[in-house]
C-alpha cells in the first residue's frame, strides 16, 4: 500500500467565522478528520499558516487536546521567493512569493514523494484551485464559513481511490 497524506489547512477547515476564538479548532471538525482518518490511513502534513506561527510540539497539544486523535507528522516548508524569470531583451519578471501548491510541492520534492508513484495526497484547504497549481486535482475546497464536513468525505475517499487505481482525473 502507498503512503497516504492529507495537507490540512485550519483556518476554513476545522474551525469557520462562526467560532469566536481564532486560536479553536471545532471537535465537529476535527470527529470529521479522524473518522477519515481511521478509515483511510493517512498521515497529516499541517499547510496551514498556523505552521509559521507554532512549533509542532505546541500545535499537536493544540490539535490533540481539541480532539484530533492523531498527531501532525511534519509541517510544509515556510513561503519563499519563487525565482526571477528571464523575460527576453534584458527584461526579468520576479517570481513573487510562493503559494500554498508551491510549498506542498516542495514538501513532496524534498521528501522525494511523486503522487500516484508511491504515495497519494489529498489537500484540504479554504483557498481555490489557483493557489495549487498542476496540485488543485488532489484539492478540496472548503468555506471559512463552514469548515469540513460530512459531504467532503466522499471527495476525500474518491481523490485517494483515484490515485491507488491508477484513474486520476
Amino acid at each position: 500500500m502507498s503512503r497516504k497524506i492529507l495537507f490540512a489547512d485550519v483556518d476554513g477547515v476545522l474551525n469557520t467565522s462562526h467560532d469566536k476564538d481564532p486560536d479553536y479548532m471545532n471537535p465537529k471538525h476535527l470527529k470529521i478528520l479522524n473518522d477519515l482518518q481511521d478509515e483511510l490511513g493517512f498521515e497529516i502534513v499541517l499547510s496551514s499558516s498556523w505552521r509559521l506561527f507554532f512549533d509542532m510540539p505546541t500545535f499537536n497539544r493544540k490539535f490533540l487536546g481539541f480532539g484530533a486523535k492523531y498527531p501532525v507528522v511534519a509541517y510544509t516548508p515556510e513561503p519563499f521567493r519563487l525565482p526571477d524569470r528571464d523575460m527576453g531583451d534584458g527584461y526579468w519578471a520576479y517570481g513573487g512569493m510562493s503559494k500554498r501548491g508551491d510549498e506542498i510541492q516542495k514538501y513532496l520534492d524534498e521528501n522525494e514523494l511523486v503522487p500516484s508513484k508511491g504515495c497519494s495526497i489529498c489537500i484540504i484547504d479554504d483557498m481555490g484551485a489557483e493557489h495549487f497549481g498542476k496540485l488543485s486535482k488532489y484539492a478540496i475546497k472548503t468555506s471559512m464559513k463552514a469548515g469540513l464536513h460530512e459531504g467532503h468525505m466522499k471527495l476525500v475517499r474518491e481523490i485517494f481511490a483515484k490515485q491507488e487505481d491508477g484513474n486520476e482525473r
